[in-house]
């Protein structure tokens, strides 16, 4: 069956071909096609009615996920641009200030406490309860925009790796990409039951449930825990972060879920955790790398490392001069998709570094190798030079995890001393009773000689984006404060 373009017409598909049919399940309350598609179309009624219109921008916030579902599905059929934030994102001269200076319109329950030349439109109980009341929702006017590749459809956010985070518009087309990829790597069907672990200011969880929802699939909002004890959970988006807890508090007697296709990417995958989630849960696990400004999971990476392009993706390694290494040597990885943004918005210095000719670049370091596969090393912004030698951070984070068993996660960054010399620092996660002492031996064991003094430290965790990507410059910073204590 051809699925519509949008989200309000595939609705309108499921809803007439299997209305009573469970559509979402958000913990204890269970809503079917038929009233799925009714409530979409009362909350584009309700947008229209207060003013929203093709072209605007519209910043959307509600605690409650279906709700906030509702609106960003309401705003792509009425044409305009959603962006989602967080009630509890509060930072001022940060990226939500950058939103709300281009929003027309702000949906979200308390006027945020950042200005700007927004409407704002409360969602309190009284707003919603008549919304939801409203009467003959499949009579009720509103515009509904017909499916324009090159129409701004999103605002989205970049994943804030090296530092504040920067605005991107998605177009149609790209969206599209986003959930028809989704759609093929995971493969989401009607019989799926996909569990939603974040809000939907994490794109990669917005696409996911946009892709089940066209599929005809079931959208689970709940604790990973606790859905996956009940074992019918079919697909997982989950951040190793998260994955790491979620394990820890799963039930002793949990059954198997072999048929789960559990798919994780962001930070570095210890061997480890990926050892505890196929005890505990009996399925593998896919590691996807890619990036906010081109898709989510376009490459997999396996246990060993080693990475692969999936089809349709661009990937090219190249020198200071943009020139394709040989095979064997690194270089910059650079990553070319249907999904790929055009730049950030009111950045052009930021565009310029990062995107050229059709072409991302990453930011990170890789090494060519044969068949158009690669090996990640590192950020080039993160390279250490210690005593001489370049290390790149990455690759022995890796070399550790391998060699320590008792690492849950950990993190190499320089620092300079008293002297300006750049020294070697270590931030690890440890599994439950293990104290540094007792891995010391190994981790130097697996250091270059050449690195000198290091410093290592325990901590509970690393500090890290919302898409699971390691905030690096505050570990350094941690380290620059312990040395000047």
């Amino acid at each position: 069956m051809d699925i519509p373009p949008t989200s309000l017409e595939s609705l309108a598909v499921h809803a007439d071909r299997f209305p009573d049919r469970l559509a979402v399940e958000i913990f204890a309350n269970r809503i079917s096609w038929r009233s799925f598609h009714a409530d979409a179309k009362r909350f584009s009624h309700a947008l229209s009615g207060i003013g929203v219109q093709k072209g605007q921008i519209v910043a959307v916030s509600h605690p409650d996920p279906y709700v906030h579902w509702l609106l960003l599905i309401a705003c792509e059929t009425l044409g305009a641009v959603s962006a989602s934030f967080l009630d509890s994102e509060d930072n001022e001269g940060g990226s939500l200030a950058d939103l709300l200076a281009l929003a027309q319109v702000v949906l979200c329950p308390d006027k945020p406490r950042l200005s700007g030349n927004y409407r704002h439109q409360r969602l309190d109980s009284d707003w919603l309860r008549q919304v939801f009341t409203l009467a003959d929702p499949l009579a009720l006017d509103h515009p509904q925009v017909s499916f324009e590749g090159s129409r701004p459809v999103r605002l989205n956010r970049s994943s804030g790796t090296t530092g504040r985070p920067k605005l991107m518009m998605m177009t149609c087309d790209m969206q599209a990409f986003w959930v028809r990829h989704i759609q093929e790597l995971e493969a989401i069907s009607p019989n799926a039951r996909l569990l939603v672990a974040y809000p939907f200011t994490v794109n990669a969880a917005y696409c996911r449930a946009m892709a089940c929802l066209r599929q005809g699939g079931q959208t689970i909002f709940a604790k990973a825990d606790e859905a996956l004890a009940k074992g019918d959970i079919t697909h997982l988006w989950i951040l190793p972060g998260l994955l790491g807890e979620t394990m820890e508090r799963l039930p002793a007697d949990l059954r198997k879920l072999p048929s789960l296709r559990l798919t994780t990417c962001g930070s570095a995958f210890s061997k480890t955790l990926r050892e505890k989630t196929l005890e505990r849960l009996g399925c593998d696990v896919l590691f996807g790398y890619g990036a906010n400004e081109v898709g989510s999971a376009i490459c997999l990476i396996d246990p060993q490392g080693v990475g692969t392009p999936c089809p349709g993706v661009g990937l090219r390694i190249v020198d200071k001069k943009g020139q394709d290494v040989p095979e064997g040597a690194s270089g910059m990885i650079e990553l070319q998709t249907p999904g790929l943004v055009s730049g950030y918005l009111n950045d052009a210095k930021a565009s310029r570094a990062a995107f050229h000719d059709g072409w991302f670049k990453s930011g990170d370091i890789g090494q060519r190798l044969e068949g158009n596969r690669f090996r990640m090393q590192g950020r080039s912004d993160e390279m250490m030079n210690i005593g001489g030698v370049k290390i790149a951070p990455d690759q022995l984070e890796q070399t550790l995890r391998k060699a320590v068993p008792s690492l849950q996660d950990i993190v190499a960054v320089s620092t300079p001393d008293a002297d300006g010399v750049e020294r070697l620092c270590l931030a690890a996660v440890l599994e439950p009773g293990v104290k540094m002492t007792q891995i010391a031996p190994q981790l130097a064991a697996h250091i270059p000689k050449e690195a000198g003094p290091v410093t290592a430290k325990a901590v509970k965790e690393l500090p890290k984006t919302a898409n699971g990507k390691l905030r690096r410059g505050e570990v350094r910073q941690m380290f620059s404060q312990q040395a000047k204590a």
